[in-house]
């Protein structure tokens, strides 16, 4: 029991080792509108089983823009009722 939590434990700190480290020369900003109004999760459905239909390798800008400007400036997904 305890060596799966040390093995686990360990592939983290692996991986933490490998994150790059950070370049003050880069600046990433947000250019997203703010929208009050949260996304209908329905509208997620049609890209979310596009990407889902190839593995992650494959995907390219084509297919994670739509979702890409779906969720941009929106405070939360909106889940309830026939939203989803």
């Amino acid at each position: 029991m305890f060596s799966d939590v040390k093995t686990i434990l360990g592939k983290r700190r692996l991986r933490r080792e490998n994150v790059q480290k950070e370049n003050k020369n880069v600046y990433i900003f947000c250019t997203a509108t703010p929208k009050q109004e949260p996304l209908e999760g329905k509208f997620l459905l049609k890209p979310a089983r596009e990407l889902s239909s190839k593995p992650p390798k494959d995907w390219d800008d084509n297919d994670l823009m739509p979702i890409v400007k779906l969720l941009a400036g929106r405070p939360y997904i909106d889940g309830r009722g026939d939203q989803f």
